[in-house]
C-alpha cells in the first residue's frame, strides 16, 4: 500500500486500478477472517474514492459479507480465491514496469533474440545442414529461435555454412 501512496500521481496518469485492487483484497481478507464490522469500516473509508469508476466491483465486494470463504457461488468464490494474490503480484509488476517505462522482457533476452534472428536461416532446421559453429543450430538456441523470423539471406555471411 505504501508503494501505491508513493506513486499515486503516476498511477493516476496511467489509469491504474492497482490501489483499488489492493483495497478490495484487504476487504476480502477482513471478511475471510470473519471481521465483518472491520470490513464494513474499511469499505466506508476507502471505497468511496472509487464509486464513480468501480461501482459494480464494489457491489460484488459488499455482497461478500453474506458469504462464507468456502462458498461455491461465483463470482464470490473467485474473490475469495487464493489465486488473487498471484494476480496482484503480476499486476504490481506490470504497473511498476508501466510507471517507470521498463520493458517486460529483459535486455539480455532481446539481445540474444536479435543475434539469433540475424543468424537464423532455413538450414538451421534441416537435419543434414547443421553447422557446429552456428549458435542457431545448437539445440538450446534453436528452440529460442524457433519463433523468430529468418535473416534476409539464404546463407549466413557471419558463419560459413559448411556441411558436417
Amino acid at each position: 500500500m505504501l508503494w501505491c501512496m508513493d506513486n499515486k500521481s503516476k498511477l493516476r496518469k496511467i489509469n491504474s486500478n492497482m490501489e483499488f485492487s489492493l483495497r478490495v483484497q484487504e476487504f476480502v481478507e477482513l471478511v475471510r477472517c470473519d471481521s465483518r464490522v472491520e470490513a464494513v469500516k474499511h469499505a466506508r473509508k476507502y471505497f468511496q474514492a472509487f464509486e464513480r469508476t468501480q461501482l459494480k466491483e464494489i457491489c460484488k465486494c459488499m455482497a461478500l459479507l453474506a458469504y462464507q470463504p468456502n462458498t461455491d457461488t461465483q463470482p464470490y468464490k473467485g474473490l475469495f480465491s487464493e489465486r488473487r494474490w498471484k494476480d496482484l503480484v503480476l499486476n504490481f509488476r506490470n504497473e511498476n514496469y508501466r510507471i517507470f517505462q521498463l520493458s517486460t522482457q529483459s535486455l539480455l533476452s532481446v539481445t540474444i533474440q536479435a543475434g539469433l534472428s540475424a543468424l537464423k536461416t532455413p538450414q538451421c532446421y534441416s537435419s543434414n545442414c547443421k553447422n557446429l559453429h552456428c549458435p542457431v543450430c545448437q539445440e538450446d538456441f534453436n528452440q529460442i529461435a524457433k519463433k523468430l523470423p529468418y535473416s534476409h539471406c539464404v546463407q549466413s555471411r557471419l558463419i560459413c555454412r559448411t556441411l558436417i
